[in-house]
C-alpha cells in the first residue's frame, strides 16, 4: 500500500514507525505461563505485486510472509520516543486485544490499541490479564483461528495493522533539538489460506495509553494487511522453495521446550476482553505437560530486541 514499504526485514510506515515479525519457538499449551521467548531472526517479507501469481490477491494483503507451523511469531515495534503512535493489530479481521471486528474506532474501555514505543512488542492474542496466547499459524477452515472462532467465517486470514499518528501540534514533527533517542524497544491456491490461532500462554502486559484518546488523529491512519502462507503456497506463489527455517529440534531442547512433531513444515495492564477469554487454543500431540519452564530468558535482555 502507499506509504508502507519494505526496508530490509522491516515494514516501514510514513511518520517514523516500523514493525518486524520475529521468528520464535512455540511454547507448549500445557496450562503453564512462560516468559517471553527469544527472537531467532525476522521473517522475510515479500510484496504480492512482485509476483504474477499473487497480484490477483493483492487486495487481501499487500505483503506476504512464509511461516512453518513448528514456528511462532511475535511483533516488534519501532517508534520514535518523541513521536508515538497508536497501533491496532488484528488477525483475520479480529482485534487481538478485544475480539471486535477490525477496523474500529479507538476506544479506551476496553483499550483496543497499543501505544508505541511504550509497547515494545506483542507476542499474541490477549485472552487474560498479564498474559497473551502466542501467535501460531493454523490452516483456515478447521475452526481454530481467531477469525473463525469469533466471526464463524474463514475469509481473511493473515494479519492486519493500523497505525495512527497524533493530532497536529500534539507531538513534534521533527526531533527536538538536543533530544537523544533512547534505545527503542525495539480465492485461489495463492490466497494465503493461513490464519493465527491462540497457542501457549506467555507473560506479557499490554500497557495503558499514557496520552489519552484525545491526542490521536483517526484521519492519519495507515492500514496494511499481511498474508501468512505455508511452504506449498509460497512455492506456488513465487516459483521458489521457501527460505529454510533456522529453528531445529535442538533449539527447542536448549530452551527446555517440546518439539512439535505433529507438523511436517512497572506499568499497568489494560486487562482482557471477555470475548477472547473463551477461545479454544491450539493443543497438539507434541505438547508435553512435563515441559520445563523457560528460565533463561528475561524481558530486559530479550534476544532480537531493537
Amino acid at each position: 500500500m502507499a506509504g508502507v514499504r519494505i526496508d530490509g526485514e522491516r515494514l516501514v510506515f510514513n511518520g517514523g514507525f516500523a514493525l518486524r515479525l520475529e521468528r520464535t519457538l512455540r511454547v507448549p499449551n500445557d496450562g503453564r505461563t512462560y516468559p517471553l521467548p527469544p527472537s531467532l531472526g525476522a521473517f522475510p517479507m515479500y510484496r504480492t505485486v512482485d509476483y504474477e501469481a499473487t497480484r490477483q490477491v493483492a487486495g487481501r494483503g499487500a505483503f506476504f510472509v512464509p511461516l512453518y507451523q513448528w514456528e511462532a511469531m511475535w511483533m516488534s515495534f519501532d517508534a520514535e520516543d518523541w513521536r508515538p503512535k497508536a497501533v491496532q493489530v488484528a488477525a483475520g479481521g479480529v482485534n487481538v486485544l478485544t475480539g471486535e471486528r477490525f477496523p474500529s474506532k479507538l476506544r479506551a474501555k476496553p483499550q483496543n490499541y497499543l501505544v508505541c514505543p511504550t509497547q515494545p512488542w506483542l507476542d499474541g492474542i490477549r485472552t487474560e490479564g498479564g498474559t497473551v496466547r502466542q501467535f501460531v499459524a493454523a490452516p483456515l477452515g478447521q475452526g481454530l483461528t481467531l477469525e473463525e472462532q469469533i466471526t464463524g467465517e474463514a475469509a481473511k486470514g493473515g494479519l492486519q495493522v493500523r497505525v495512527i499518528s497524533g493530532k497536529e501540534g500534539i507531538f513534534p514533527t521533527r526531533r527536538p533539538k538536543g533530544f537523544s533517542l533512547a534505545a527503542l524497544y525495539s480465492e485461489s491456491v495463492f490466497a494465503g489460506d493461513m490464519g493465527f490461532a491462540a497457542g501457549g500462554a506467555i507473560e506479557q502486559k499490554v500497557y495503558p495509553d499514557p496520552h489519552g484518546l484525545r491526542v490521536w488523529d483517526p484521519e492519519s491512519s495507515q492500514d496494511v494487511s499481511i498474508l501468512i502462507v505455508n511452504s506449498a503456497e509460497f512455492h506456488a506463489m513465487t516459483g521458489h522453495a521457501p527460505p529454510q527455517s533456522p529453528i531445529t529440534a535442538e533449539q527447542y531442547d536448549r530452551y527446555g521446550l517440546p518439539w512439535f512433531e505433529l507438523y511436517d513444515e512497572p506499568r499497568g495492564d489494560i486487562g482482557s476482553a471477555a470475548t477472547l477469554q473463551k477461545l479454544k487454543t491450539v493443543a497438539v500431540k507434541g505438547d508435553r505437560a512435563t515441559a520445563r519452564r523457560v528460565v533463561k530468558i528475561r524481558p530486559a535482555s530479550r534476544p532480537g530486541r531493537k
